[in-house]
């Protein structure tokens, strides 16, 4: 809470969450957790919007399909109220029409129904029971507000089916518009529902009991905007559907022909419609930090420019602010995906993110965010069209693995990145450069692995320790961040459990000590670098990785000579850029280990890699030669990796898995 006050956020969508606080007995509540966070809130000023059933369907005995559904959510409700009597703000019900269509039309959540009974009763439902709220809740506070929140969209067609995106388009409001009272004989959906099996009476409730929103919540998102194409067989099949007239698939209208409108038209639109107070309560985007970025930022503008219009506009908010898990599949797997929001959770603190950043200095000077929130984004027409040149990630290595890995990810991004080779780079010529493209970020591979594992006759690389130190002293004089890669060779692998980034290092030849000296260079110098170590890549764009250097030596008859006796934590290279480009723009310096989790021998990795690319299992150990010394077993040694500092990277049996199908379909 502290955190997020600490931004200058002044209100909070907060859940006071029915199901969770009376699970088994509507008088059975438990509020303990609640008093604790709301009274923190109310300590540190900030306002809470509280919200007392969002995507579920209410306790098991009362779910929202339930005729006595409004009345105990009500009753719920008033108890709230009771008990946080100075509590302003509530959203009894969020998004009830979006809930609605997940539960009782389409199937995805509970009760799984695909039906328009189903869709038009949890709806009615839902409504009447934010009315009824509102009235208990207003009995003990009479000035509560009432939030709503709902997803706006809208939906595109082909010729064929503009009757259905017309029906699409007027059914959006139906939420809205019986909590207005609008619905009556005269409204457009008025045939729809009695034909829905909804009785006449039950819609005359909403025209004699109007409870019209102090501020329409507006959830606006990327795949808000819908385009329906009957053009079935350009489509996989399992997006094929249909209304019983015509097969369509719906897919999101950023990737149609026809675009997308927009927020600002969208909200524009629905000001015209409804002339009440508006926020846009929900602002995310499921995509690399840059892009979520820039969706924020270009929400932001969007509500300058329509306040400028009077649009009474009230706020935006960045949802949400802990991130959520599983939202890419709408709660229906349990995958443990997560999005990180203006904080990230996977840590044992809440870590601030880009978005945290860009939301204070919104709050303060929207004149001095990071320059890659103002680019365009890839769903806009004009991306790539800017008048001004974007500032780019300056990036040195002599890998041609780095860079292969680096600039597809930049490209997918839509971040500008230049490449450059380290190879005895010349402090004046970097400082030119430097100056010609103002990079926001640099970033140098300070030691690429040459080797399986580190020879104790291997010598340093006393060249790489000079072009580190002309990097240093650029970013010393214009402050531009830096970014490093080390790896576990600083590690002598007698730990006997994975190394962190609290342990000191124990190089065990020169090369190792080469990376160690780079190491203290950049920490010892910089404030503003980031450090990541990691395990050896494994690369699918690469050509020279040691899943072609296995094949090729098989190819020709030739083992691959690896230690039986050290084990390992392999490093899915485009994961490791995509963290490290996110930790970048996070501001996240310091030192960081960045691994799969699990590890391997590379005698077992070389023989799980011949298996494979199709080698018979009996005969894999012939792929590889045991390293041995003569006179004596060797000890065994590990030099994985794991992190103290968050679990950002995959498992390592899936990444491996994965990545010998994307070598072999390469």
């Amino acid at each position: 809470m502290e955190k997020i006050a600490r931004l200058g956020i002044k209100t909070i969508r907060y859940p006071v969450v029915w199901e969770r606080m009376a699970p088994t007995h509507p008088d059975q509540i438990d509020w303990s957790w609640t008093d604790e966070r709301l009274g923190t809130l109310r300590r540190l000023g900030m306002n809470p919007i509280a919200g007392l059933l969002h995507h579920g369907s209410g306790p098991l005995y009362c779910t929202f399909d339930q005729p006595d559904f409004p009345d105990q959510l009500a009753r719920f409700a008033r108890r709230v109220a009771e008990r946080y009597p100075w509590m302003t703000h509530y959203n009894p019900v969020n998004e009830p029409l979006t809930t609605a269509r997940f539960a009782g039309l389409y199937g995805h959540w509970y009760p799984h129904q695909t039906d328009n009974n189903s869709f038009c009763r949890i709806l009615l439902n839902e409504c009447k029971g934010i009315a009824l709220a509102m009235r208990e809740i207003r009995q003990v506070q009479p000035a509560a507000v009432l939030v709503q929140t709902e997803d706006l969209g809208k939906t595109y067609s082909t010729d064929t089916l503009q009757y259905q995106a017309d029906f699409e388009n007027e059914r959006r409001w139906l939420g809205y518009d019986l909590l207005c009272g609008r619905v009556n004989e005269e409204h457009p959906l008025w045939r729809y529902l009695l034909k829905s099996g909804i009785a006449a009476e039950e819609l005359r409730f909403f025209e004699e009991n109007p409870c019209p929103p102090d501020i329409l919540g507006l959830d606006y998102y990327l795949t808000s905007e819908r385009y329906l194409d009957d053009a079935v067989e350009n489509y996989p099949p399992h997006l094929a559907g249909g209304n019983g007239k015509h097969r369509y698939v719906d897919i999101e209208a950023v990737r149609a022909p026809v675009g997308i409108a927009g927020a600002e038209a969208l909200l524009r639109e629905t000001w015209e419609r409804f002339k009440l107070p508006m926020a846009v309560t929900e602002v995310h985007l499921g995509c690399s930090r840059e892009e979520q970025m820039r969706w924020l930022y270009q929400a932001w503008q969007t509500a300058k420019n329509l306040i400028a219009q009077g649009v009474d506009l009230r706020a935006i908010t960045p949802w949400a602010a802990l991130g959520s898990f599983d939202w890419n599949s709408l709660l229906t797997r349990d995958e443990g995906y997560y999005e990180p929001g203006l904080f990230d959770v996977r840590a044992s603190s809440p870590r601030s993110t880009a978005l945290a950043t860009l939301v204070r200095q919104l709050l303060h000077s929207d004149a001095a965010v990071h320059p890659v929130a103002t680019e365009p984004g890839w769903w806009q027409p004009q991306a790539g069209a800017t008048a001004l040149p974007k500032r780019p990630l300056l990036i040195f290595t002599n890998s041609r693995s780095a860079a292969t890995a680096f600039t597809a990810i930049c490209q997918v991004r839509g971040l500008a990145h230049h490449v450059v080779s380290n190879e005895n780079l010349d402090a004046v010529q970097l400082r030119r450069l430097v100056d010609s493209l103002r990079p926001w970020a640099m970033v140098t591979v300070v030691e690429t692995r040459g080797e399986i594992y580190p020879n104790p006759m291997s010598t340093g690389h006393t060249g790489s320790i000079r072009n580190v130190s002309h990097l240093v002293a650029v970013c010393q004089e214009t402050g531009i961040p830096l970014l490093a890669f080390s790896n576990d060779f600083v590690f002598d692998g007698t730990k006997g459990m994975p190394y962190t980034e609290t342990d000191a290092v124990c190089p065990p030849c020169t090369t190792s000590e080469t990376c160690v000296q780079q190491e203290i260079l950049i920490r010892d110098s910089l404030e503003k670098a980031m450090i990541v170590r990691t395990g050896a890549w494994l690369n699918p764009w690469g050509t020279d990785d040691l899943f072609r250097v296995s094949l090729d030596k098989v190819a020709h008859g030739k083992p691959l000579v690896v230690p039986d006796n050290v084990r390992f934590s392999p490093s899915y290279l485009p994961e490791v850029i995509q963290h490290s480009l996110d930790l970048l723009l996070d501001d996240a310096y310091g030192l960081w280990h960045l691994s799969n989790v699990g590890e391997i021998s590379w005698a077992e990795f070389t023989k799980r890699t011949a298996c494979a690319a199709g080698a018979d299992p009996r005969h894999a150990d012939a792929w590889y030669e045991r390293q041995r010394e003569l006179s004596a077993v060797q000890p065994q040694l590990s030099t994985a990796l794991a992190s103290q500092r968050a679990a950002l990277m995959s498992d390592m049996e899936a990444v491996l898995h994965r990545y010998w199908q994307e070598k072999l379909t390469s």
